[in-house]
Parts: C-alpha cells; sequence; structure tokens
C-alpha cells in the first residue's frame, strides 16, 4: 500500500521511496506476463495551488511469453511520468496504490516482445525463425486480399 501522510505536506516536500510486492499493489499476472519481482517506486508529493501533485517514478521487471515466438524472456520497465494531481482530499492520508498500479500497467507492452528483431515462427511449418530457417515458400498474400477489391467498378 502507498500511501501520503497529508500531515507531513505542512512541513515540506514528502519524498516516498519503497518497494512493494505486485500483489500487494493490485498488479494481476495475465496469460502473457507474469510479476515475480517488487515493484520500486520514488515518488515526491507536494502542496500546489488547488491541491496535492505527485511525480516520480515506478518500475518492475515482468516475465512473458514473446508474442512472436512464444521464447520466455524478462523485461525490465519502468514509467518516470508518474504524474497526478488531487484536489479536496479530506483525510489524514492518501492512498496512492491504486494510480500506482496504473502507472505501471499502462506502460506493458500489448503484445510483449522477447527482441524488436524477433523473427516469430513460420506460419507454415512453425518453426523458430529466430533460431533456423525453413524450406516453406512464403505466400504473397497481399495480392489476394485486395484483388476482389480492385475489381469492383465503382464509377459506373
Amino acid at each position: 500500500m502507498i500511501v501520503i501522510p497529508l500531515a507531513q505536506l505542512d512541513q515540506g516536500d514528502v519524498e516516498l521511496d519503497g518497494i512493494e510486492n505486485p500483489v500487494d499493489i493490485n498488479i494481476q499476472d495475465s496469460d502473457l506476463v507474469e510479476f515475480k519481482d517488487d515493484v520500486v517506486y520514488h515518488l515526491k508529493a507536494q502542496l500546489v495551488t488547488g491541491g496535492i501533485l505527485l511525480t516520480g517514478e515506478v518500475g518492475t521487471k515482468f516475465h512473458g511469453s514473446c508474442g512472436r515466438c512464444t521464447a520466455k524472456f524478462e523485461q525490465n520497465i519502468v514509467n518516470r511520468e508518474v504524474c497526478h494531481f488531487y484536489e479536496d482530499v479530506g483525510e489524514q492520508q492518501l492512498d496512492v496504490t491504486d494510480d500506482i498500479s496504473e502507472d505501471l500497467q499502462i506502460i506493458l507492452p500489448m503484445n510483449p516482445l522477447c527482441s524488436e528483431h524477433c523473427s516469430g515462427l513460420c506460419n507454415q511449418c512453425g518453426i523458430d525463425l529466430n533460431k533456423t530457417s525453413c524450406d516453406c515458400v512464403a505466400e504473397d498474400i497481399a495480392d489476394d486480399i485486395w484483388g476482389d477489391l480492385d475489381k469492383l467498378d465503382f464509377w459506373d
């Protein structure tokens, strides 16, 4: 749980540095990614006109399966642009756990890749093209996709 003690803000900025278990800040595993490592955060809360400004960064490592070749890999992710504004808090402390969790989840890739240059699997024989090549003939389906549309005559 990541909480800002609001009473301390009257004395100046509050620095929040910590480590949390992903489960404790509502970060869930999915079919493609697992969170086995702790979440590390460096945050700064300060009073500004009209409310509280929270800035900083949050990061962790995820373990995933490549969306192209299905290989297992690990990748560090960091969101260095955490920025939230809170107004009219009206409590003793401000729980920012859900916001920080979203800041981390928003930078997760939709289709995790083991590398930018992953060649993936052959769509005909299924061999991992990162490790070896195959003798399958690549089909040029681009013409087939648009071929029927090209036959339509819209100007008659």
